[in-house]
């Protein structure tokens, strides 16, 4: 009875983490789970198994780790009890509480929070970088087939 207890829990914790990230992706605090995993300095491939439920990562240090990073009540997303984003004050910040805005102190003081700001930054110029590239090489592609066309109607004219 205790193991089907467990897993129920664990189900209920792996649609809050899946709840959690839909609103951090919602509220554009990240894009992608590849830079929710960087801002958590994990492993892509680790959160993944924790949003599918795999226990052997939606461990409690992981939860919390989460929780903080992102600014969600831990109560809720270890037990689901409170609401789902944390009303406390922010840290390093007396005046601004953090009730519909998750993550939207994320250049705080924290060094982590700072490392994760700036790895998701180098990621999104890798990105641009790799989509420029894409682009340089369409645009030789049609300049390619524009000259082919040319040739064709010059044959086409003898």
């Amino acid at each position: 009875m205790k193991e089907d207890k467990f897993n129920t829990n664990l189900i209920s914790i792996k649609d809050r983490l899946n709840e959690a990230v839909a609103h951090i992706k919602g509220k554009r605090i990240a894009k992608t789970q590849k830079s929710i995993a960087s801002m958590l300095e994990i492993n892509e491939v680790t959160l993944s198994r924790a949003l599918n439920g795999n226990e052997d990562y939606l461990t409690e240090s992981f939860l919390k780790k989460f929780a903080d990073i992102f600014e969600f009540n831990e109560n809720w997303l270890l037990v689901g009890k409170g609401d789902m984003l944390n009303t406390t004050k922010i840290k390093g910040n007396n005046n601004l509480n953090n009730t519909g805005n998750v993550g939207g102190n994320i250049l705080n003081n924290s060094n982590s929070q700072s490392k994760c700001l700036a790895d998701s930054i180098e990621i999104l110029k890798n990105i641009i970088e790799e989509k420029d590239e894409l682009l340089k090489a369409k645009d030789e592609i049609i300049n390619s087939k524009d000259e082919i066309i040319n040739l064709l109607k010059e044959q086409l004219k003898k």
